[in-house]
Formats: structure tokens, C-alpha cells, sequence
């Protein structure tokens, strides 16, 4: 009896374990896992008071909707960059219908909410795509590339990965059950014409 008690309490152990950072809450609080730059703009396009609200009025109405920002900036086009850095605080303004008395809706900035960076690993690379977004995903990763190299009419994996992060910047290191892997700078391809080899354009 007391050996069965301890198998179905290790075996409860372990399900913690596994869903320990694969869970909604876990993974949601965790600092890499939420929009950091939003943007605030009418909800009509029509609508042009929300860029008439002077800068006295704007700072008041967050702060007093939601609370001291990072920063916060007016767009050319009179929509507002905002940068919060608590998971609170975002998800606060993805829920905000007016601003000052003007409908608006708010949704996370295209591009400044994620970054790439290159590991270089060849027990990684040998995994799939999936099994390395599901296992790194507490740690920030949304996405993941492998490289491939063309080898006479076939392609080769390296042990090169592009991972996606879901923070502005990537970080310096993940990490991949025993290991501690060291994260590059991604810099992408210059855009270079087929046609007449320069670069800055496309074909």
C-alpha cells in the first residue's frame, strides 16, 4: 500500500512538473510573454478628436485609467505608441474602449514586440520545429527556423536556429534541458536584386 501511495504521489509530482511554465498563468506572467508596445487609435477611422487631445489631457486620462507608462508617444498619424513593462498594465490596455471620452481601440505594435535571435546547436537542430517551440516556449520562443544549406540537388541541416522571441530584444542565453545555449544577434540577409545583383531591391 505505502508503495503504491508513493508511485501516484511521485507520478503527481511529475505532472506538476511538466506543466510547471506550459500553463496559461505561468506562462502569460512571465515577462517575455506580453505585447510591450501598443498602439491606441480611434475606432472610427473617421474619428479625428483623439488626435486633438492635447498632451495635459492624454497624460492624465492613462494615468488615470491605467497608470504611470514607460513612455508614450503621438504618431504622425495621431495614433499613440504606448510602452508599458508590466503584464498588468498591457493587458489593461488591450481592454480599453475610450480614452479621454474618445472610442479607441488598442492593439499590439506589428513589430516592435518581437526579435530574432541564431543559437548554433546540433543537438537542437536535430529536433523538430514544434518540439523546439513547445519546449522553449516558457522562455519566450514563438517560432523557430532550422537552416538548411543546398548539397548537390539536396538540402542539408545545419546546426544553425533562428528563434522568435516575443520581447523586443532577444536574450543572452536559453535554455535546453542540460543545456545553456548562447543567443546571436540575428541580422538578416541584405535584399539584393536577381537581376542586376544590386542591393536594396527585389527582383
Amino acid at each position: 500500500m505505502s508503495t503504491k501511495n508513493h508511485s501516484t504521489s511521485s507520478t503527481s509530482r511529475q505532472a506538476k512538473r511538466s506543466c510547471l511554465g506550459s500553463g496559461d498563468s505561468d506562462t502569460d506572467n512571465s515577462p517575455l510573454n506580453f505585447p510591450r508596445r501598443l498602439i491606441i487609435e480611434a475606432a472610427e477611422p473617421e474619428q479625428t478628436r483623439l488626435s486633438k487631445l492635447s498632451p495635459f489631457v492624454l497624460g492624465k486620462s492613462l494615468s488615470a485609467q491605467i497608470g504611470t507608462l514607460k513612455s508614450v508617444k503621438r504618431l504622425y498619424k495621431g495614433d499613440i505608441l504606448v510602452e508599458i513593462d508590466t503584464a498588468t498594465y498591457s493587458k489593461m490596455l488591450l481592454g480599453l474602449a475610450q480614452l479621454a471620452g474618445v472610442p479607441v481601440k488598442v492593439s499590439p505594435h506589428r513589430s516592435l514586440n518581437v526579435s530574432r535571435g541564431v543559437i548554433r546547436s546540433r543537438d537542437i537542430a536535430s529536433c523538430s520545429v514544434e518540439e523546439i517551440v513547445e519546449e522553449l516556449r516558457p522562455q519566450g520562443v514563438t517560432a523557430s527556423v532550422i537552416i538548411h544549406v543546398r548539397d548537390g540537388d539536396s538540402k542539408r541541416r545545419t546546426n544553425t536556429v533562428i528563434l522568435t522571441f516575443a520581447s523586443p530584444q532577444p536574450p543572452k542565453h536559453i535554455t535546453a534541458g542540460y543545456m545553456r545555449v548562447p543567443v546571436d544577434p540575428y541580422i538578416p540577409n541584405p535584399l539584393r536584386c536577381f537581376n542586376c545583383q544590386r542591393y536594396g531591391h527585389s527582383s
